[in-house]
């Protein structure tokens, strides 16, 4: 069969030694929407056949990674009780994608409780997270943002640990706004693959000062007084 590779569309080649075989990791547009289609090269067997194809291998994904070349480490939390229980689905998805690609090194939380991501994201260790990925609606984002900016670091925070959304909730906002300011139809795929290529972009915060009531960190919108009151009385 022939394949025609776009190097936009890869997130990288990895080598398995034991089979001998490469995959090249793939998500080709398909009339605007992201779609899975990797190709797996056979490869001779023998150690210097292999040591080529590693280079060649580091080559490809190097190229393909946007930002600093290194090891990734991310915490995800997931909430199996957003979106109706899809979700977990939603997540399943992703994490086969993310999975496939060895430098990146995911730590999973499945939420529990309101406020758990907060408290956690209020004490990671900075050194050890490279960023946080939500799979959930908004809600969760927001436990994120506000945990970060609780911190004592937070100014360092803010800028080192970026979020990144894959919608699985029934409101997910910032998912579709980056999706759609990368020039990306809205998806689940869309999401993990911009996540995977390790690309950033800015996004600016309100902060909330209320009296008597910790600080609350906003993002995309912020709602008050009536607009509140219509809000909750429409889902009534």
């Amino acid at each position: 069969a022939e394949w025609l590779l776009n190097w936009e569309a890869l997130l990288g080649a990895v080598l398995d030694r034991a089979s001998c075989t490469m995959r090249l990791v793939h998500c080709p547009l398909r009339s605007g929407k992201r779609i899975r289609e990797d190709a797996e090269l056979s490869l001779p067997a023998g150690d210097a056949a292999m040591e080529a194809a590693e280079a060649w291998a580091a080559k490809v994904s190097e190229r393909c990674i946007q930002g600093e070349k290194r090891a990734r480490r991310y915490i995800a939390f997931v909430n199996p009780a957003s979106g109706s229980g899809k979700a977990m689905t939603c997540w399943a998805q992703s994490r086969e994608l993310l999975d496939r690609l060895p430098w990146l090194e995911i730590t999973e939380v499945l939420t529990e409780r309101a406020g758990q991501a907060q408290e956690v994201m209020a004490q990671v260790p900075l050194e050890d997270c490279d960023g946080v990925i939500v799979v959930s609606g908004d809600g969760l984002v927001h436990e994120v943002f506000n945990g970060i900016a609780s911190r004592a670091d937070a100014s360092q925070a803010l800028r080192k640990m970026p979020v990144g959304h894959i919608p699985g909730g029934s409101g997910n906002g910032l998912a579709k706004s980056v999706t759609h300011s990368c020039g990306e139809q809205y998806g689940v795929l869309e999401a993990t693959y911009l996540i995977a290529k390790g690309g950033m972009s800015e996004l600016d915060l309100m902060a909330v000062d209320q009296p008597s009531k910790p600080t609350r960190t906003s993002f995309l919108s912020l709602a008050g007084g009536v607009i509140s009151d219509i809000d909750l009385g429409s889902e009534k």
